[in-house]
């Protein structure tokens, strides 16, 4: 870690037209400085968090190798590494971490699942077990994905993104991101009690508000099921609460997330009425 800080250093320096005085033979060898920086193996990356386990007291980076060694970089060159500590994102792949995950929250949290989704390289959905038993899925940004469901099933809230409206299904494929009812029907595979709807995209901002309304009774039917779980009973979309999260959206959970529903549904109709306005 010493070394890989004085490298970085010497890196940072060549950036900036001045070389420490180790380093101040020849540009060539700040070059290979830099490049031994940008080049650690997976071998090295590995055997840099084989101690494994969390560290009291430090922030907790979960991700894939590339991830890891971007950060293990930055916190070098700005001399936070002794504030922060690394888990590999294999460790948590499908059954999960426990140990590490109820250590670094202090077991407020105890599993933390990371379910690959399809978007760009190395994207993940989340699926959080609190001590509490509540279950929280996050999708990030993904099309629609059938192992999020399947761990994510029954779960107390989920967030997934809606980028797109419907009428833009080809770009929503092209971009892989979802539609606003790909997401409703993700909410229905997954039986989830409580829906945010979120990404939902900049341009069009009246689309949020549409895709509130296809959220009512996202229970009707039994279209995209794939088997993981039966279909809800009839009551279920009684129990059933969705909402958008709108910009700098706040609350608590669970004690305000039955009145999301009815406070994304007012935004909504605040939005329609100042795109209404002739301007």
């Amino acid at each position: 870690r010493a070394q890989l800080r004085r490298e970085a250093a010497a890196a940072l320096a060549t950036h900036h037209g001045e070389l420490p005085e180790e380093h101040a033979t020849t540009n060539n060898n700040s070059r290979n400085s830099m490049r031994r920086v940008h080049t650690v193996s997976k071998y090295d990356m590995r055997s840099m968090f084989s101690s494994g386990g969390y560290e009291a007291g430090k922030v907790m980076i979960i991700g894939s190798e590339a991830v890891l060694k971007y950060f293990e970089f930055s916190a070098c060159v700005a001399g936070l590494d002794d504030l922060v500590t690394f888990l590999p994102i294999v460790n948590t792949l499908y059954a999960g971490a426990t140990i590490e995950i109820a250590a670094a929250t202090d077991g407020v949290l105890t599993r933390l699942r990371s379910i690959p989704v399809q978007h760009c390289h190395s994207s993940y959905g989340l699926v959080l077990d609190f001590q509490s038993h509540h279950k929280i899925v996050y999708s990030g940004d993904c099309r629609p994905s059938q192992s999020l469901v399947k761990a994510g099933i029954d779960c107390d809230l989920l967030i997934h993104e809606a980028t797109f409206d419907d009428s833009k299904q080809d770009d929503a494929v092209k971009k892989r991101h979802s539609t606003s009812s790909e997401a409703r029907r993700m909410a229905v595979q997954m039986r989830a009690k409580h829906t945010v709807l979120t990404h939902f995209s900049q341009r069009y901002p009246l689309e949020a508000s549409n895709a509130l309304q296809t959220l009512v009774d996202p229970f009707s039917g039994s279209e995209g099921y794939t088997g993981y779980a039966p279909p809800p009973p009839p009551q279920a979309s009684q129990s059933h609460c969705a909402a958008v999260a709108y910009d700098f959206l706040k609350f608590s959970f669970p004690s305000q997330a039955s009145a999301l529903p009815q406070v994304t549904a007012a935004l909504g109709s605040v939005l329609t009425a100042l795109e209404e306005e002739p301007r």
